[in-house]
């Protein structure tokens, strides 16, 4: 058979019982993180399979995968493991089953169960900081898990001075587009994040990705904020920002103008539908 993969076989052997009675929460989540930080192929050999098995070789790295990740969500959720579970431990596992795009049923019993249990202990809420909760938001509109409990319950602590003070743009636009994703309204959160996203010196950490998000998720929910519109349409009318847009970006924008009924500049109005129409037609989508 050859030589296995030194990191499959490390993975396996992590994922063993004789292993993971030993393991803590934090060992645990770690490992979910590494892994979909890696894409990891957990069941590739090193020799090459014979012709016939050659099709089938994806599908057994897959299940490999599959095998080691059901095996740590199990281990998880033990009641005395998660009893010493902190918040990264949820943020870092919820983040790794949505990036590894896990929509199977064991993935979303334990989004599930995580959310029951953050919901019974509200101390283990106050701890996460604006990070943490981001990533929990962010893997349940991932994975198109619809909690309203859990999101309000999020929502009321986001909005708390303890995860204000250490909240940065990332944590405001990838909340923001959890909630509009859902479809689950929470008027003060838009409202608290969208002045903090507003803050004085704040506006270096910008991209045109987190500006065209954060209006696309006011504009889904219908937030009409008009001090918001305003001052990221004179971002946006920056000479250096257009050019470093998506095409994807400028028509998030351009929707959510449009769905609220808000001009922009009309330097920047005529540079976005310009901008869209050009790429179309050098794509030969307009005639």
């Amino acid at each position: 058979e050859g030589l296995v993969d030194p990191l499959t076989t490390l993975l396996h052997h992590f994922a063993s019982p004789a292993m993971l009675k030993h393991a803590s929460a934090q060992n645990v989540s770690n490992t979910l993180w590494a892994m979909a930080k890696l894409r990891a192929p957990l069941a590739t050999r090193s020799r090459t399979p014979p012709q016939e098995d050659a099709e089938e070789a994806p599908g057994r790295q897959e299940s490999g995968q599959r095998h080691v990740v059901q095996r740590l969500c199990e281990h998880l959720l033990h009641p005395p493991v998660l009893r010493e579970a902190e918040a990264q431990v949820f943020s870092n596992s919820l983040w790794a089953l949505a990036t590894l795009d896990c929509k199977l049923p064991f993935a979303l019993l334990f989004c599930n169960a995580t959310s029951r249990w953050l919901l019974s202990d509200d101390a283990l809420v106050d701890t996460f900081t604006a990070q943490n909760a981001k990533d929990v938001l962010w893997a349940h509109a991932k994975l198109s898990i619809r909690n309203e409990e859990l999101f309000e319950r999020l929502a009321r602590h986001l909005v708390s001075s303890f995860a204000l003070r250490s909240i940065t743009v990332e944590s405001i636009v990838m909340s923001l587009w959890a909630y509009a994703s859902l479809g689950i309204e929470s008027p003060t959160l838009f409202r608290t994040l969208g002045q903090a996203f507003l803050q004085a010196g704040r506006s270096d950490e910008y991209t045109p990705r987190s500006v065209s998000l954060l209006l696309w998720a006011n504009a889904k929910l219908g937030y009409l904020q008009p001090r918001i519109f305003v001052e990221l349409s004179r971002y946006l009318a920056r000479a250096d920002v257009l050019p470093c847009a998506s095409k994807q970006d400028m028509v998030n924008v351009i929707w959510a103008y449009g769905r609220l009924g808000v001009v922009p500049e009309t330097t920047v109005w005529s540079a976005l539908v310009g901008a869209v129409l050009d790429d179309n037609r050098n794509q030969g989508d307009l005639s």
